[in-house]
């Protein structure tokens, strides 16, 4: 295993709560060469004082914006700050295993990105899903599944470690993007791809004010006939169109890369403004395996019909 700094890029903001936990759980990785860099975004409660603590016993570097600056971006300006070859991505209400940077070091190989699963964790630490893939009923992959990640992202951040030279082709994150483990993990695809460990590194923490989270899996029946009782999630295929088409402008993706997403954009923008779906059904004939990766068998019929009618 090599001996590279990790930067640790940790986004706050009203994180008193939880942030002590988390922050041990990384001071007590078994991989030891770390920095972590903290940004907040003007916190009202106690976490910049939480901050200055750790700062003091344990060296963490932190700073604090100007203005509320968000979510996203307040990601991709710790992710500017941060100085390691490597980098993991950190919430601030998670549980770290002791041996996760070791054992992403030891993986990450030749690959880009490397994300892990996940245990799910209520507010009192009490684990009530063992993966986040089981629970959520995602499909991973690892390559450059480029394809699939034009219609959902199965890499979660607080999972991930990512080479520096990365950031390369990921900074600055569009301004119309709103996820960034998801631009992070589109942007390993144009370079050496992502690698994903089936073995739970985290503990991840579900309560009512996460910023980003995952649902649990459908029922059989809603996944597969939601959309043919219901019609389309109107917000998501909206998001979707958007975004889709600012990526097949965006230089970084090869001409391939930029006709796909090009197509899948026009996929959702079919399904969102004509009565029958003619070139969103022969979009998801050619495509199923990406559009519906957990379908099979008699089901595929049965969804295909479902995209042509509604």
């Amino acid at each position: 295993m090599n001996n590279d700094t990790v930067s640790i890029a940790l986004a706050t903001y009203n994180s008193e709560r939880f942030l002590r936990k988390q922050l041990d759980s990384i001071y007590n990785q078994s991989y030891k060469n770390i920095e972590v860099i903290a940004c907040d975004d003007q916190s009202t409660d106690g976490t910049v004082e939480i901050l200055d603590e750790y700062k003091k016993m344990r060296g963490l570097q932190y700073y604090i914006n100007n203005s509320n600056i968000g979510y996203l971006r307040n990601f991709e300006k710790t992710l500017g700050l941060c100085n390691g070859s490597y980098i993991a991505l950190s919430d601030h209400d998670d549980i770290w295993l002791p041996n996760k940077i070791e054992r992403l070091m030891n993986c990450i190989g030749n690959y880009s990105l490397i994300c892990s699963d996940a245990y799910y964790i209520d507010e009192n630490d009490n684990i009530f899903a063992s993966s986040i893939k089981e629970f959520t009923g995602q499909v991973v992959f690892s390559g450059k599944p480029y394809k699939y990640l034009a219609f959902r992202n199965f890499v979660t951040g607080c999972t991930a470690l990512f080479k520096k030279e990365l950031l390369k082709n990921a900074l600055p994150i569009p301004e119309s993007e709103k996820n960034h483990d998801w631009w992070l993990a589109l942007t390993a695809c144009t370079m050496n791809g992502i690698l994903y460990l089936e073995e739970p590194l985290i503990m991840y923490r579900r309560h009512n004010s996460n910023a980003i989270g995952f649902s649990p899996k459908a029922s059989r029946m809603r996944k597969l006939f939601g959309f043919l009782i219901e019609g389309p999630d109107l917000k998501n295929y909206i998001f979707q169109e958007n975004r889709l088409k600012m990526l097949s402008g965006v230089k970084i993706f090869s001409y391939e890369e930029r006709k796909f997403f090009q197509l899948a954009y026009e996929y959702f923008h079919d399904r969102l403004n004509t009565k029958i779906h003619k070139k969103a059904f022969a979009i998801a004939l050619r495509n199923f395996r990406y559009i519906f990766p957990d379908v099979f068998g008699f089901y595929r019929f049965k969804s295909l019909l479902a995209v042509l009618l509604r």
